[in-house]
């Protein structure tokens, strides 16, 4: 079953146009840092106008290997998976809000009117 989102077609209209801009924003945001991180170098703080306006700091993390742990202990891997269930948010930006949708092709054809 479908909700029917008629009346707030003007806040889908608003979350496509969002998801839309968030593309291009990160798009741009890339660029953007691949430029400053390249003029950096090694540098760990970057400057504007004797500023600091980045900061691009190393550092080291130790993380628990579980694809090795699963190939060297399968067994005891199973023993402390555990599920659970998520639902997602999707928009869809290329769907029209103004044209109304097409008939579905597999749904049986409407009853004769009576009179």
């Amino acid at each position: 079953m479908a909700a029917n989102l008629d009346a707030l077609k003007a806040q889908v209209a608003i979350l496509q146009h969002c998801k839309k801009k968030e593309a291009e924003l990160k798009e741009l945001k890339e660029q953007a840092r691949a430029a400053v991180e390249a003029a950096m170098g090694e540098e760990e703080v970057g400057t504007v106008n004797g500023r600091t306006v980045i900061t691009f700091k190393h550092s080291k993390t130790t993380r628990f290997d579980q694809a090795g742990f699963k190939e060297a202990e399968p067994e005891m891997h199973a023993l402390y998976m555990k599920s659970s269930a998520t639902r997602t948010f999707g928009i869809k930006e290329d769907v029209s809000l103004t044209e109304p949708a097409p008939a579905d092709p597999t749904a049986p054809p409407a009853a004769a009117a009576t009179k």
